[in-house]
């Protein structure tokens, strides 16, 4: 049975008036923050539109404008950066804890539903002045205004795992030492950033500066001192500069897998060419040691052409790119994805002049909107993962297929159930500046649906 013209355009007009897209799809009920797949990179840059070295986390916070990327997109993760669990912040006299800061950014976050990966720093200037001997520990560069010069590992062990005992003591469990208010423990503790940024000439931002084996020596203590705390929590490593795996190779074969349950890596577009963002190479890399799983906690995407990287970039191929690498790297095996940059001249979701939202705004939004919850993730029929690439989630036991081509192809999609009445088509990039997005619907026979994709992704929702 085949739809008219008419009939089918009609079916547009009213999908596009009745604003099916963004909000419309399967996933229209409220997810708890656990079940969301989506975070963000809680930053300063993200919010001023500026990446300047001299901004601190503290004061992007108190400005009211921290939580403005969550409340607007809808990102039910946070991973801030550099963030309050910050030892420089807490510990300013030995052994005296100030968590005025954190308390007040873990209400505020709580209150909006917000779950949180939190980036344990180790560093404070009282600790880090008894390596005045070392000078290459203050060979160190970027986060100043949050993070001491000098980045070695602590100088004294059993001070640092004291602060890391309070520290997750204090937002990990009920109990006499917790925040007062707690809603929902944090569970997830990152030991660091970036441990091997120090060894990567093209890195602008040095986070640690020691060997393999001084970091393995920070991991033991760190992971140690979160486990005497709370047992039951995710430990993740430092997230990966880029596709730098050979790093990592060596601290997993020095028993690295023993301090962390949990992947992180990082992808930026000058770093890595991959599809899936990475991904597969860091988890392949991570089941070898015995670890399953890995969340992509910074991510972002170029907005603007790049020579001096061999980089060709639009605002279009942004928004284009992101639904594909996220789709890609959830694919792989990738449990959770931080976007990094809410406004910025190149690659935030928003352009900073006037504020105006990219496609990429829209395309991300509503990527979350088709897919966020999904329990499942598979390569769909007919995926030959050269010239066409269809990936099918299953958001509340229902699928939602993302499909698109090298060039316009015409595909047979075989669909969950030869009683599917049919299916929507939505367009994954805006038709306008306000998020309009394209839509259609056809009907199917005997449980498949013949379409036509291009190189911009679909989303195709059954119906019946």
């Amino acid at each position: 049975m085949k739809l008219t013209a008419h009939i089918l355009r009609a079916i547009v007009i009213l999908s596009i008036v009745c604003g099916y897209g963004i909000a419309g799809g399967v996933n229209a009920t409220v997810l708890s923050p656990y079940e969301s797949r989506f975070g963000y990179l809680g930053n300063p840059y993200g919010i001023s539109g500026v990446e300047d070295m001299s901004q601190s986390w503290t004061a992007a916070f108190l400005s009211g404008l921290y939580f403005q990327p969550f409340d607007d997109v809808g990102f039910r993760w946070d991973r801030p950066h550099p963030g309050p669990f910050n030892r420089n912040l807490i510990e300013q006299t030995p052994g005296v804890y100030d968590f005025s800061i954190p308390d007040a950014y873990v209400r505020q976050a709580q209150r909006r539903g917000i779950q949180i990966i939190a980036t344990i720093w180790p560093y404070v200037q009282w600790d880090q002045a008894q390596w005045a001997d070392n000078p290459q520990c203050k060979k160190t560069s970027g986060w100043t205004a949050d993070l001491p010069v000098s980045r070695c590992k602590p100088y004294d062990t059993q001070a640092y795992m004291a602060f890391v005992r309070a520290l997750v003591g204090r937002y990990c469990c009920d109990g006499g030492n917790s925040m007062p208010g707690l809603l929902y423990p944090i569970k997830h503790w990152e030991i660091l950033n970036e441990p091997e940024s120090a060894l990567t000439q093209s890195s602008p931002m040095i986070f640690f500066t020691g060997s393999p084996f001084d970091y393995l020596q920070l991991m033991d203590a760190t992971a140690a001192a979160v486990r005497q705390a709370d047992p039951s929590a995710a430990i993740t490593n430092g997230g990966t500069v880029g596709n730098n795996l050979s790093y990592w190779r060596e601290i997993l074969l020095a028993a690295g897998a023993r301090y962390f349950t949990l992947g992180s890596h990082h992808y930026f577009p000058s770093n890595s060419t991959s599809g899936d963002l990475g991904s597969a190479d860091w988890i392949n890399l991570l089941n070898e040691f015995g670890i399953r799983g890995s969340w992509l906690t910074e991510y972002r995407e170029l907005s603007e052409d790049h020579p001096d990287i061999g980089i060709t970039a639009s605002e279009t191929g942004q928004a284009i790119r992101i639904v594909k690498g996220y789709t890609r790297s959830f694919a792989a095996g990738t449990g959770r994805i931080f976007y990094v940059y809410y406004r910025m001249k190149d690659g935030g979701l928003i352009q900073p002049q006037g504020n105006r939202r990219r496609p990429a705004y829209y395309a991300l939004k509503q990527l979350m909107a088709k897919v966020d919850g999904f329990t499942d993730v598979t390569t769909a029929a007919p995926n030959d993962n050269a010239s066409v690439f269809a990936y099918k989630f299953m958001v509340n036991a229902t699928p939602v297929y993302v499909l698109w081509a090298a060039a316009v192809t015409r595909v047979e999609l075989p669909l969950s159930s030869a009683i599917v009445r049919g299916v929507t088509v939505t367009g994954a990039l805006p038709l306008d500046d306000i998020g309009t997005m394209p839509v259609y619907s056809m009907l199917t026979s005997s449980g498949t649906v013949v379409i036509d994709i291009t190189p911009i992704p679909v989303y195709v929702e059954e119906f019946q």
